[in-house]
């Protein structure tokens, strides 16, 4: 049975935000029986914002399907919307501030709209095989990259 179709596009948000900040991939994976999900990179030089980021990104993904053209409110997003990515997002920046998270969803969801088609790409790859080696999700990047 091929993994939900949101857990991929979630974990995908999360893996082109990292290689569009320069980070490399090791694997992404996606168990759709179990809820299990994971991607792995190498952080290298990237700031507490960049991580930031890449912890919101699978977050503002998803979203991104259900809704629209919206954006949550700071106080709907740290309430209800993937509390781990939040929490851990609050944590790299040093603060809980609604208005601090909220920039940092914005910046994610301008960087997601630049490499939309990398997401689908990425999340349907994880749909059909379940996961991504790290250089099977740079081929999608750099194939984007090419297309461009």
């Amino acid at each position: 049975m091929p993994p939900a179709w949101a857990a991929c596009i979630h974990e995908s948000g999360h893996a082109v935000a990292a290689l569009a900040l320069g980070q490399q991939i090791v694997a992404i994976w996606v168990d759709g029986e179990e809820g299990e999900c994971r991607l792995r990179y190498r952080r290298g030089q990237h700031t507490a914002t960049d991580h930031a980021i890449i912890c919101l990104a699978g977050t503002v993904s998803e979203w991104r399907l259900e809704h629209p053209g919206e954006t949550p409110s700071p106080d709907l997003m740290r309430e209800n919307l993937h509390i781990d990515d939040v929490r851990d997002a609050a944590e790299r920046l040093g603060t809980d501030d609604p208005a601090a998270l909220l920039e940092v969803w914005l910046e994610a969801e301008a960087l997601l709209s630049i490499h939309w088609d990398v997401v689908m790409s990425i999340a349907d790859s994880l749909r059909w095989h379940g996961s991504l080696s790290g250089g099977e999700a740079e081929m999608h990047w750099r194939g984007a990259q090419r297309a461009a």
